[in-house]
């Protein structure tokens, strides 16, 4: 019983719900632990097990959600930054007119902004709609996507790039298919992210929306669900 005395209230009150036990807010974690021990589930090893694995389970999702916090405020300060810029630009352009020095100069600060990809961490398909969005409210020229890609990618991932042939080097979408193609997620990876996925305080609905369908259409991609039945099978088993 040892164990239950390290364990977190939090887990606690998970565990004993597994176990079929009825729980109620005024319990204190002695409480608890006594209810636990008492349930006609309880088995030294199997419960030792079950507390083991809700514990990691709660590390990982706390780990998620600090994650999902930090990535949601740098897109926030991001968001701003640019809208700051853009206001910039605008109030520059109508004092001196249209000039392609003002706009190269606000071009140039967008590097800054955009995070560098994570191999390990970060999902390639969510990383450049990320990253076409910004470039896009930018107002970089679609022909010098790549040039500003490269930026923000890992040396690994230009030199993969720098393999292609020079004119399919500079095509945006072409480069998209690549990386996508090689970094592709699977299946069961989407779902994971899917059903983990929370959002954070600081992040909108809309990005929160966004997120979660892009995660549920790689799911559904990565299995080939293309029609109703097949994704009514899906869902019921």
């Amino acid at each position: 019983m040892a164990f239950l005395g390290k364990a977190k209230k939090s887990d606690l009150i998970t565990l004993a719900i597994e176990l079929g036990e009825e729980v109620t807010n005024d319990l204190r974690v002695v409480d608890l632990r006594e209810l636990i021990t008492k349930s006609k589930k309880y088995e030294v090893e199997f419960v030792a097990n079950m507390l083991d694995a809700i514990s990691e389970e709660r590390v990982e999702k706390e780990k998620l959600e600090r994650q999902n916090e930090e990535r949601a405020f740098e897109l926030e300060k991001q968001n701003k930054e640019l809208e700051k810029q853009r206001i910039e630009l605008e109030c520059l352009r109508v004092k001196q007119g249209s000039s392609e020095s003002v706009v190269e100069s606000f071009n140039q600060n967008f590097q800054k902004l955009m995070p560098r990809f994570n191999i390990q961490t970060d999902d390639m398909g969510l990383f450049l709609e990320l990253f076409e969005r910004q470039a896009k409210f930018a107002q970089i020229p679609n022909g010098r996507w790549v040039s500003y890609l490269i930026g923000i990618l890992p040396t690994e991932i230009n030199n993969l790039i720098a393999r292609e042939p020079e004119d399919k080097a500079r095509d945006y979408e072409h480069i998209k298919s690549l990386l996508l193609q090689r970094f592709k997620l699977t299946a069961e990876k989407f779902r994971q992210l899917m059903v983990k996925s929370q959002k954070s305080p600081d992040s909108t609905w809309h990005d929160f929306y966004h997120e979660i369908k892009t995660y549920f259409e790689g799911w559904l991609s990565g299995l080939k669900v293309e029609t109703f039945d097949q994704l009514k099978d899906l869902m019921i088993v």
